[in-house]
């Protein structure tokens, strides 16, 4: 787990985060989405527990920094073998740097 991360890409999506068993809200996912070195576009899904789709709608096609606090990361392997990270986190602030 790490006490702090800081991410920054154009928030591109914004939905409810809800638990597999129960079908509960639990948070919030956000997709951000970069380019990276190869020019190639990039997304994360970033989940935030206890957050609500309201603190984030204002951001959406906007280039932001977000800094997680609390947060774990791990990969894991998504249909055609390709590897993927899950970000969860506490606690998400967030600012706005480009508006499109």
């Amino acid at each position: 787990m790490f006490t702090q991360s800081t991410l920054e890409g154009m928030l591109i999506g914004v939905s409810d985060y809800l638990d597999y068993d129960t079908q509960n809200k639990i948070g919030v996912s956000l997709d951000l989405g970069a380019r990276n070195d190869s020019g190639r576009f990039i997304t994360q899904s970033l989940k935030i527990i206890g957050a609500s789709q309201k603190q984030f709608t204002e951001y959406l096609d906007t280039k932001v920094q977000i800094t997680l606090t609390d947060c774990s990361i791990s990969a894991y392997v998504v249909g055609n073998g390709r590897a993927a990270l899950s970000i969860k986190a506490e606690q998400a602030d967030i600012e706005s740097l480009i508006s499109l």
